[in-house]
């Protein structure tokens, strides 16, 4: 097939954007698998949360760096700065940390079909997964919309570019201080209260999205930015303390040879459902709300593009955008139930 430039130009970025995604999948689940082995099931928790700080801090760097890049280099510039320290720290990685010890006398490592019929009878991870795929749910779709829910709704500079800029160091401080320090003390606080609270990896996941939802809710309804802020650098600290402890059940219910494929397989469930529905469904919500909201000045959707009708149209756009977050928020409760649901096997599920 002959392709013209500008198709030559998006074949390559889909290539590209095609082996991010399989160096995640690659790299994730036998990194925790490696971590799973390196440190003992009192340690796990806390070592597994460490891991996952990567995400927060690297969307906190995203927000700072990647609009200034664009801003001071061309996009092809931007791609070596971003790709190049990438290979470094493979090559790193490479010479400097060897395969962990693994016990058992098992050499071989199970097929993909051995290891989801052990996990089949492991309800706990089941729970524990679905649960995770219903906080990823809330947190993968409202972090596509609230740069969008911050500029519509709040009052953050003379021009679109400064709004956006303000509005994308606001979530930088989100993601960088409050989504860290969550992931972190999920693992850490999930640890220290395991010698007396054997189920703690069910329970503290529970209580943390518990307590987010107020917290994200009175952000959603306030009109000063000062305040919506305040509350939302405070839900994802509770919200994202899932994370280790979800890790954590599934190293614990797995044998060391079957645990790169069970944290694939609860990765698997975690992105279909969170990346594949959490934004979908947090658009056709906006959308929906918006169009209430408009029907009641006698407009649609459709006439939004006459800019006659441009500021009734963007108080609807952010009046359905706040509504839209605010539904989407209240699935973290199904998600709570789920991870209680898991402590009733919890014990009995555990292999180490």
């Amino acid at each position: 097939w002959f392709l013209f430039p500008a198709q030559l130009v998006l074949f390559q970025l889909a290539l590209c954007r095609l082996g991010v995604g399989i160096g995640e999948a690659a790299c994730v689940p036998p990194s925790q698998s490696a971590i799973a082995d390196y440190f003992p099931a009192d340690r796990r928790a806390s070592a597994l949360a460490i891991f996952s700080l990567g995400i927060p801090l690297g969307s906190a760097m995203a927000y700072l760096v990647g609009g200034w890049l664009i801003a001071n280099f061309d996009w092809r510039t931007a791609f070596w700065m971003l790709g190049a320290p990438g290979i470094l720290a493979a090559l790193a990685l490479k010479l400097t940390v060897r395969e962990p010890p693994r016990s058992g006398t098992q050499v071989t490592p199970p097929s993909f079909g051995a290891t989801l019929k052990a996990l089949s009878s492991k309800h706990s991870f089941w729970h524990v997964a679905f649960g995770g795929a219903l906080i990823s749910f809330v947190g993968y779709g409202s972090s596509q919309f609230l740069g969008s829910h911050i500029v519509r709704n709040y009052n953050l500079g003379d021009t679109l570019a400064i709004e956006l800029s303000h509005a994308s160091y606001a979530l930088a401080l989100v993601a960088g201080i409050s989504t860290a320090l969550g992931t972190f003390l999920g693992g850490y606080l999930s640890d220290r209260l395991a010698p007396k609270h054997a189920r703690v990896n069910s329970w503290l996941p529970a209580l943390g999205v518990a307590i987010a939802i107020p917290f994200y809710i009175l952000s959603f309804m306030q009109t000063e930015f000062l305040w919506a802020f305040i509350f939302l650098m405070i839900a994802p600290i509770f919200h994202y303390m899932y994370l280790g402890p979800m890790y954590a059940v599934t190293m614990g219910v797995s044998t060391p040879l079957q645990r790169a494929t069970s944290v694939a397989i609860l990765i698997l469930i975690v992105n279909l459902i969170g990346y594949g529905l959490g934004p979908p469904f947090i658009g056709a919500a906006n959308d929906f709300f918006a169009a209430q909201q408009l029907s009641n000045v006698g407009l649609t959707l459709a006439q939004c593009s006459d800019a006659v009708n441009g500021a009734a149209c963007a108080s609807a756009q952010g009046l359905g955008l706040k509504y839209a977050l605010g539904t989407t928020i209240l699935f973290l409760a199904w998600a709570a139930v789920d991870f209680l649901l898991a402590g009733r096997t919890l014990l009995r599920d555990r292999i180490a």
